[in-house]
């Protein structure tokens, strides 16, 4: 069934919005690629915890990726900082 390839229930919200439409309205944001990467991920992750069976695990996930996402930003700031 290629729906659930193209389009996985887990992946769609109540009233039809997909992750990939929040993705794209809020991920152009970020001007790092590596940001906007884990950021997505994050989303994801958090999104569809509740519709995966492993809510435990995703909202793990989400977890670690914000807290890689903070230590990223923290290295780039601070190596802007020593450009500086």
């Amino acid at each position: 069934d290629g729906s659930q390839v193209e389009q996985p229930s887990h992946y769609i919200g109540e009233k039809g919005l997909e992750v990939r439409e929040i993705e794209e309205n809020f991920l152009v944001r970020y001007q790092d690629g590596h940001l906007a990467h884990l950021a997505g991920a994050l989303l994801e992750y958090l999104l569809r915890a509740p519709s995966k069976g492993k809510l435990t695990e995703d909202i793990q996930k989400v977890k670690y990726l914000a807290n890689e996402m903070a230590e990223y930003v923290e290295k780039v700031e601070a190596e802007r900082d020593t450009e500086e």
